[in-house]
């Protein structure tokens, strides 16, 4: 759902905007080097037909 906020909480559930997800992500520290996010990204490629 794009731009809509639920007014509920959730246990271990960010419920971000647009808007704040960049930052959102950013804010962690990354779990794949540069080369990793390529190999995934080539792999989802090949199997998305």
């Amino acid at each position: 759902m794009v731009n809509h906020r639920p007014k509920e909480q959730f246990n271990y559930v960010a419920i971000k905007t647009l808007r704040e997800l960049n930052g959102y992500i950013d804010y962690f520290e990354p779990l794949f080097d540069a080369s990793e996010v390529n190999s995934i990204a080539e792999y989802l490629m090949e199997i998305k037909s």
